[in-house]
C-alpha cells in the first residue's frame, strides 16, 4: 500500500520522502493511503490491528510486529446511558490490549515501520503507558529499548516498563520538554529510531489509533455512533479516530464522520486553552 504525506490545513500532498513539514503553510502532515482498498477488508471481524494491514503504512507484513493488539470489546453501556438520559451508550474497551492501553496500537506500527527502516534501537520519552508498549513491542521485535522516564514517573508504570528488559533512564528536569528535546539529540547521534506517540515529530505511529474506527465500524454494523467522545494529551489519539472514519468515508463505506469530542481533566487542559484562545500550540505544563 502506497502513502502520501496530506496536509490537512491546506490540503496539499507531497511524497514521503518530502516531509513531514507541509512546505506550503509550514504545518505538521499526516499519512494518507494514495490507493484505497476494496470495502470487503472489514467483512470479517479483525483479530488484531493488522487485519487492516492494507490501511497501515507497512509495505511487507513480514516487518509487522504484533503481540494481537486491537480487537477489543464494543461494551453496550445500559445504566450509563439511562442515568446520562441517552438513548445508547458504547464503551470502547482498550485497557485489553497486551500493556494494557490504547498505545499498543499506536507503538505497534510505529516498532512494524522501525524494523522495516532497519533499525534495532527504539527510544522515546514517556511516564507511563508509551513507555510499558514500547518496551514489550520492542522485546517482541528484539530491539534495544532506550526509555527516557520523568523523575515523577510512577514505581508501578517504571516496574511495567522494566520488566521486558528495556534500559530505563530516570530524567529530572524542571521542564518536560528539555528531556524530549535529549531524546531526539540522542536519536540523531547514535541513529536510534525516535518513537514518539507524537504525530508532529513521528506520523507513523499515531496511524494504529485509526484502527480504532475500524472496529467501531465493524462492531456496529456501520451504524455508527452519532458521537465519539475521547481522552486527550495532545489529540492523537482523536486524531487518528477521525482519520479512521475519513478513510471509511473516503471507500464510500460510511456517508458522514461522527461528532468528534475531545476531553481533557479541567485541571490541566493545555489543548482546550489553546483551541479557545486561537493558538497555534498549546503551552507546556511542568507537572501535569
Amino acid at each position: 500500500m502506497k502513502f502520501e504525506y496530506a496536509c490537512y490545513f491546506c490540503q496539499s500532498t507531497t511524497p514521503l520522502d518530502q516531509g513531514p513539514i507541509c512546505a506550503q503553510c509550514a504545518q505538521p502532515m499526516s499519512l494518507r493511503p494514495i490507493e484505497l482498498p476494496p470495502g470487503d477488508l472489514f467483512s470479517n471481524s479483525a483479530l488484531s490491528i493488522w487485519d487492516f494491514l492494507p490501511l497501515l503504512p507497512i509495505n511487507d507484513e513480514k516487518h509487522v510486529v504484533s503481540l494481537k493488539e486491537g480487537a477489543t470489546p464494543l461494551i453496550q453501556a445500559d445504566r450509563l446511558a439511562q442515568k446520562m438520559d441517552v438513548r445508547q451508550i458504547l464503551l470502547k474497551n482498550d485497557s485489553t490490549n497486551p500493556t494494557g492501553s490504547f498505545k499498543d496500537r499506536q507503538v505497534s506500527v510505529g516498532i512494524s515501520h522501525a524494523k522495516e527502516m532497519g533499525s534495532d534501537t527504539v527510544a522515546v520519552v514517556s511516564s507511563g503507558n508509551v513507555a510499558a508498549a514500547t518496551s514489550a513491542y520492542a522485546a517482541r521485535a528484539g530491539m534495544k529499548a532506550i526509555l527516557l522516564m520523568h523523575g515523577q514517573a510512577g514505581p508501578t508504570k517504571i516496574a511495567q516498563a522494566s520488566a521486558y528488559g528495556a534500559t530505563v533512564i530516570q530524567v529530572s528536569s524542571p521542564k518536560p520538554s528539555e528531556v524530549f528535546d535529549l531524546c531526539l539529540e540522542a536519536c540523531r547521534e547514535r541513529g536510534w529510531y525516535h518513537l514518539s506517540t507524537a504525530g508532529i515529530y513521528e506520523p507513523y505511529n499515531v496511524e494504529g489509533s485509526k484502527t480504532i474506527a475500524y472496529e467501531i465500524y465493524q462492531q456496529t454494523g456501520g451504524d455508527l455512533p452519532d458521537w465519539i467522545l475521547a481522552p486527550v494529551g495532545g489529540g492523537g489519539l482523536l486524531g487518528g479516530v477521525w482519520r479512521g472514519f475519513l478513510d471509511l468515508q473516503r471507500m464510500g463505506l460510511i456517508d458522514k464522520i461522527p461528532r468528534m469530542v475531545g476531553v481533557q481533566a479541567r485541571g490541566c487542559a493545555p489543548l482546550i486553552q489553546a483551541i479557545e484562545n486561537g493558538w497555534t500550540f498549546a503551552e507546556s505544563r511542568d507537572r501535569p
